[in-house]
């Protein structure tokens, strides 16, 4: 009777802690019956209210009919709208940009770099600079991804890539799907060295891959054991490479201008690598080169400032302002645009819709394409994508150059990419379809780990008390060395703000998302480096001066600070 009294007791606290399971905490259970979903299959299918159960990180059952067992967590979605978990084609995910660069060794000739020196790191791997903890990983997960194909930072060719799952992880090695995927190449020069321009790099890449062939040539031979062969020599960036010589490796080239693509086109040509034009930015030029050597495209979804049309003031006469209406005239006509002022403002505005048509046109001409995060923002993707929607893009191309085209080039189509019985439960969820442009991210789930996005309060886009903002303030921000000087200014329009960033050469940029916090002040600006790059600014005043962070495309982040200069005290 005792025995029986006891093995009851066990089986109530067994019982207990099972009920309990089901009151959901992160990282406790991967078992979930995720209810009443709108969820969209794959694309170019209509979505469908149903369920969704998800044993152990893998889709189990899929249906409306469908009931949990005691060890699921019931997540009731509130008829969420559910797609597969977006996959970023390539970026640097983890991988923060070194702000102190290491300074090249003076060489006493140019001829004389080294693979190192010129670039040339085909042995470098990604997985080995990843770190899990970084912020870029939540933040391309709070986007909607759950895989990232990372490669490590470099010059002409920068190493081989990882591809990770977006997961919270103690060690880097917890969230490799697959490591040696493919290898970057790009026709940046060299440091203080080397090759030092476009074309030395092309001529230097070259003789590279030429005698990366030969040692595998070499190896071969000596392998056969026949008499009169040396032992061939050993180099680790030909062995990094070999891979990639024979076929078996894809070489990733990024070429974000089109005179880029056409340069890489040549020399695939003449080379016969397989290759994935990345990071593309700038592709309208190229398209038919690019169609016909059936070449795969990494559109970058970062898109140069948009052209907006100048606001014309309201001019109501009133009675006994005569004069001033005059006045208002002449300034006017002084003030008017010049023809050579509108035929730019002209030529921007249709590059900005040549930038929105790319997707579109791509689709037009079944290329296959997908998405490069590796210079965009991820708070402005959703932004972007939804344009070249209008722009032409069709939804259901949009959504598969987001999961099941990166899938297949990543060759994981078995396991992600679209949400089916078996694979894994990576998926992202939305308060509305995902085409709306009001349309939010609720929660991300990355093999059966589910994250909520934490709603952040509204701004009131208010300044702290004490804290005068209108007015011009000086900027210092020191970019490797070289120190950059101008000026902010801060106009208040109605309710809100608006800011425009000046450098001591007059040249003024317009701030994007200008949002205020209390003391804080966040914006970003738009500067054309050759191209369009992204800067986000992060400030922090007290009382009439400031310190902050300015965070340059890949460049990294740099201090920025000032005091003010113009305005009320």
């Amino acid at each position: 009777m005792q025995n029986r009294r006891i093995l009851w007791m066990v089986l109530f606290v067994f019982y207990g802690f099972c009920l309990k399971a089901q009151e959901y905490k992160s990282g406790v259970t991967k078992n979930y019956f995720i209810q009443n979903v709108w969820l969209t299959t794959s694309p170019g299918t209509e979505a469908v209210l149903t369920s969704v159960k998800v044993r152990d990180g893998i889709i189990e059952e899929i249906g409306p009919g469908i009931k949990p067992g005691f060890d699921y967590k019931i997540i009731k979605a509130d008829s969420q709208y559910v797609y597969a978990g977006f996959i970023d084609a390539m970026s640097h995910t983890g991988i923060k940009k070194e702000e102190d660069k290491k300074e090249t060794p003076k060489l006493p000739s140019r001829g004389l770099a080294n693979y190192e020196q010129s670039g040339i790191t085909p042995q470098n791997n990604a997985l080995a600079n990843i770190k899990p903890k970084d912020s870029s990983i939540s933040d391309l997960r709070k986007s909607g991804f759950v895989l990232s194909h990372v490669f490590p930072r470099g010059r002409m060719i920068a190493g081989n890539s990882t591809l990770i799952a977006l997961n919270d992880a103690e060690h880097e090695d917890k969230l490799v799907v697959k490591n040696n995927v493919a290898m970057q190449a790009s026709f940046t020069p060299a440091n203080g060295a080397s090759p030092s321009t476009v074309i030395g790099v092309i001529a230097r890449f070259k003789e590279f891959y030429q005698n990366t062939g030969l040692a595998i040539d070499n190896e071969a031979r000596f392998a056969k054991q026949n008499l009169g062969h040396k032992k061939p020599e050993y180099v680790e960036e030909w062995q990094a490479m070999a891979p990639v010589y024979k076929k078996l490796m894809p070489l990733y080239f990024v070429t974000p201008k089109s005179k880029d693509v056409f340069r890489a086109v040549e020399l695939q040509k003449g080379m016969g690598f397989q290759m994935v034009l990345a990071d593309v930015q700038h592709l309208q030029p190229a398209i038919d080169k690019v169609k016909a050597g059936g070449y795969a495209v990494l559109l970058s979804p970062q898109l140069p400032e948009e052209q907006k049309e100048e606001k014309k003031e309201k001019g109501e006469k009133k009675e006994g302002q005569a004069n001033a209406d005059a006045g208002r005239e002449e300034a006017g006509k002084a003030n008017e645009r010049t023809e050579e002022e509108k035929g730019l403002e002209k030529r921007k505005k249709e590059k900005w819709q040549e930038y929105l048509a790319q997707a579109a046109l791509l689709e037009k001409n079944n290329i296959s394409f997908a998405f490069s995060m590796a210079n965009a923002k991820p708070a402005d993707f959703l932004k972007s994508i939804r344009a070249m929607k209008k722009a032409g893009l069709s939804e259901k191309a949009a959504l598969s150059a987001l999961t099941t085209t990166p899938a297949s080039m990543l060759q994981i189509a078995g396991q992600y990419g679209t949400l089916e019985k078996g694979k894994s439960a990576s998926m992202v969820f939305f308060d509305k379809a995902v085409w709306d442009e009001k349309a939010i991210i609720k929660q991300v789930m990355v093999d059966g780990q589910m994250y909520v996005n934490e709603e952040k309060p509204k701004s009131e886009g208010k300044p702290g008390d004490g804290l005068k903002l209108e007015g011009e303030w000086s900027y210092t921000v020191d970019v490797q060395g070289q120190v950059e000087t101008g000026r902010f200014k801060f106009v208040k329009e109605g309710k809100g703000y608006s800011g425009t960033s000046t450098s001591d050469a007059n040249e003024s940029t317009p701030m994007e998302d200008l949002i205020i916090d209390g003391n804080k002040v966040t914006f970003k600006l738009m500067i054309n480096s050759g191209q369009p790059t992204p800067v986000t600014v992060e400030l922090t005043f007290t009382n009439d001066s400031y310190t902050g962070n300015a965070t340059i495309g890949e460049a990294g982040s740099f201090v920025v600070k000032g005091s003010k200069t113009n305005g009320p005290k």
